[in-house]
């Protein structure tokens, strides 16, 4: 089980299609360190004490997750943080597009106001391509909006990563949704999201392979055991419970919130 970002990563191997595998497909909304430097562009000027450091990106516990860290000096004047992934060339999937409040930032020790330093976290980027990201940052004083390019590694997802389309998403077509939770009961990446262009966007990082998973509270739930885990869009995993003392011996089907 992974309980805290680790600076560097491997892809994760999936084996291929087994007859034991179980997939439960549920549409989902999302409201979606060795360090090196990355492509950056200033899209519009800050305005008055408020300044950037040069930004810096770090792995995460996958490719589909970065870390964005910069230093920002208007410390009093920063309200919040917003990155959105531009779709692939001929996607028909909306944009993941997430704010971070001051106040969340600060409480997952992402801001210290002590310093300035900031980072961001960006989850749901392609794997194996640039990345292009924009990054917003509110200050009382306005916006300063940078450009960001994100080249991840490749991914091999297995099943996941060579699917059989049968029909695809036409675009200009209009669904209520733009991704899909995925629970693998053969491999330890449960729970897997894809888009509706059948992309592969986010994995796992528990080390769980289960039937037992459910987005809830802006935090993916699965079960382990006799455990029940969190799991954060960032890749952090914390058990929220263990109930071996009250006589469970395992979980198995679905989570109701």
């Amino acid at each position: 089980m992974r309980t805290k970002t680790s600076p560097t990563t491997n892809p994760i191997n999936l084996s291929p299609f087994r007859r034991d595998l179980l997939l439960t497909a549920l549409a989902v909304a999302l409201a979606w360190f060795g360090l090196s430097s990355t492509a950056l562009a200033v899209d519009q000027p800050p305005g008055a004490g408020q300044m950037l450091e040069n930004i810096e990106v770090s792995d995460g516990p996958t490719p589909f997750i970065r870390f964005l860290h910069t230093r920002v000096s208007d410390v009093a004047g920063f309200k919040a943080a917003q990155f959105q992934i531009k779709p692939k060339t001929g996607s028909a999937t909306r944009p993941v597009k997430v704010r971070y409040a001051r106040s969340y930032l600060e409480a997952r020790g992402y801001f210290d106001p002590s310093n300035g330093k900031l980072t961001i976290p960006v989850f749901g980027l392609y794997a194996g391509r640039l990345n292009r990201v924009m990054i917003n940052l509110s200050f009382s004083g306005g916006i300063q909006r940078l450009s960001v390019g994100i080249t991840t590694p490749a991914y091999d997802g297995g099943t996941y990563s060579n699917p059989t389309v049968i029909q695809p998403r036409l675009p200009g077509t209009t669904l209520s949704y733009d991704f899909i939770l995925l629970k693998n009961y053969a491999d330890p990446i449960t729970p897997i999201i894809v888009d509706s262009d059948a992309e592969i966007r986010w994995v796992g990082t528990a080390g769980v392979g289960a039937q037992n998973s459910i987005l809830f509270d802006n935090a993916f739930y699965v079960t382990s055991g006799t455990s029940l885990l969190r799991t954060e869009f960032d890749g952090l995993t914390a058990v929220m419970a263990d109930y071996s003392g009250i006589g469970v011996t395992d979980f198995h089907h679905n989570i109701d919130p």
